[in-house]
Order: structure tokens, then sequence, then C-alpha cells
């Protein structure tokens, strides 16, 4: 016999996978911003206020559960420095340093590559041995990544001749793979909503020294109206929107089939730099990222995708606590 309940989870279920399509689009705009932000604002002012507006946004959901978790916060505070140095700080300043040389669908590629390196990274955190399929998997998502850093070109890569900005994603994509890696291991006694508040609050204050000496001693553009919008979007968008939407879609269809948002934001990243850019699709392009889908399905092939998501701003996403 049906139960009352049975419709409402099945209208939530319709709802997780109507936002498991619209989240890879929210998180390519911070690549379309990245690129929009040149001569606009500096890389250091947009990761800065990025994560101030994210935490501000945030910080009401989350205020009265740190305050009861002071304990845990004063614990964990180091931890969550370097959470925030890594995944907030390092990723979001090499993405908007390298989109002043690259292009938006080139870092979205890059950054597609990362299911790859954290696994390669887990193992050398673990020294757990990887299955055949997840080492194929895991070369594939490099070998594309590399592919795309070179632009198809192998004579560029034994010259070093390749783009600057390609390889500043590439930095920004080991961050974030590092940031994910630890995420998993370390242990908490937050939720992960209140986590990601915290990260984000960290990787602004790492930021903060690099934004009041850039202010001083430089003279990057000022906060224009069209700043402030690109500041709001990737704030809002790829960040607080993000956050909550993702964490809604784990709740309710699991680990396992919200991991098809690895598949779907480098397309979206794609779509969006052709529709908001103007950038073409090139053929390296197609190729590596191409490999690097082959190897995201590879690499998940032989056990269970990992318990935090690694697609960019979303792995301090879940509602429910940490487990790990």
């Amino acid at each position: 016999m049906a139960t009352e309940a049975e419709p409402a989870e099945a209208a939530s279920e319709r709802s997780a996978l109507i936002m498991l399509w619209i989240v890879p689009a929210l998180f390519a705009t911070n690549n379309v911003a990245a690129r929009l932000a040149d001569g606009t604002v500096s890389p250091v002012a947009l990761a800065f206020w990025r994560w101030a507006v994210t935490v501000a946004v945030l910080l009401p959901m989350v205020g009265g559960q740190l305050v009861r978790h002071a304990d845990i916060l004063r614990a964990e505070w180091p931890r969550l420095l370097v959470l925030g140095a890594l995944g907030m700080a390092v990723a979001s300043l090499a993405t908007y340093v390298g989109a002043l040389s690259t292009s938006a669908g080139n870092i979205g590629l890059i950054y597609a590559s990362t299911p790859g390196l954290i696994l390669l990274l887990d193992r050398c955190v673990t020294g757990v041995r990887l299955a055949r399929v997840q080492i194929f998997g895991m070369i594939a998502c490099v070998s594309g990544m590399v592919f795309i850093v070179v632009r198809g070109d192998l004579g560029a890569f034994l010259s070093v001749d390749v783009s600057r900005g390609d390889l500043w994603a590439a930095a920004g994509a080991f961050g974030w793979a590092s940031y994910s890696v630890l995420l998993k291991h370390w242990r908490s006694g937050l939720t992960l909503m209140e986590r990601a508040a915290m990260t984000g609050f960290a990787g602004a204050l790492v930021i903060l020294p690099l934004y009041v000496g850039e202010a001083a001693y430089f003279s990057p553009p000022p906060l224009s109206l069209a700043a402030v919008a690109l500041i709001l979007a990737v704030g809002i968008l790829s960040g607080v929107l993000v956050i909550v939407l993702h964490a809604k879609i784990t709740a309710v269809l699991g680990p396992r089939r919200a991991v098809a948002l690895l598949y779907l934001i480098p397309l979206y990243n794609l779509f969006l730099a052709w529709l908001v850019l103007g950038e073409p699709l090139h053929r390296f392009q197609a190729v590596g990222g191409a490999i690097i889908l082959f190897g995201i399905w590879f690499a998940g092939r032989a056990a269970p995708p990992p318990s935090r998501p690694v697609a960019p701003s979303a792995a301090t996403g879940q509602l429910h606590r940490s487990k790990s």
C-alpha cells in the first residue's frame, strides 16, 4: 500500500534530477566569468570577493550551528586553513590568472581531469593499490589534460612551447585535487555545509594579504559596476547555489548518481564559452575532452565514486554530517 510519503519522495527525486542538469551550468559560469573579468577586475580581487560573498550568504544559514560547535572549530582550524588555501585560494587564483592567457573552454576541460588526479594523489596518501581499470582511467584523464595543454602538438610539449594560461589552469587542477583528497581523509565534526562556510572563510583569509598588497603597491582596476556584477555572479552562481543545490542532489540521489555532474561540466563549459565569449571549439579540445570523459568513466568503474564530490566548490556542499 502506497504511503503519503511516496509522492513527496517522487517529487523530490524529480526536482533533484532537474537540478542535476542545472548545477553543471553553474559550475561553468566561473570559467566564463574568469575570461570576462580580464581588464575589469583583477584575479586576486575576483578570488577574494568570490569567497567573501559566498561566506556572507552561507553564514546566516549555519552561524548558529557554528557557535554551538566552537570547540570543534578551534580544534579543526589548522586543517580548515589548509583546505581553504588549497581548494579556495590556490584553485581560484590559478584559474583566474590562467584565464588571462587561455580560453574558458580549455580551463574547463583541464579541470575535468581532476578525478584522475584525485585517484593518483589518493594512492599516494593511502598506499592502497588501484584496480587496473582505475589506473587506466587515471592515465586517460591526465593524458587528456596534457593533450589540451600542448594543444594536440607533442612538439610544443618537447620544446616547452605551451600556453602559460593552460599551465596555471593545470596548477589549479592539482590544487583542487589535493584539496579534495584531504577533504576526504580528514575527519570532521562539522556538517559539510558548516565546513563549506569555514573553508570559504579560510580561503578569503589566505587571499586577503595579496588583495591588500595589490591595492597598495599596484594599480588594479577599480571596483566598477561590471566588476561587482562579475563578483556577485561567481559568488552566488558558482559558489552558494552550487553548494546548496549539490547538497540536495547528493542527499536525494546519492553520490553514485550525483557523479554524473563530472561528465556534464566540461560540455556545459564549452557551450557557455561559445555562447557568451564566442570561443570556437578546436579539434584538440574535442579530442582531449573525449579522452578525459573516457577516463572519468573508467576511473569510476571498479569502485563507487568518492564520498566527497570532486567538482570545484561543491565538494563541501552536502548537508549531512561529514564522516571522513
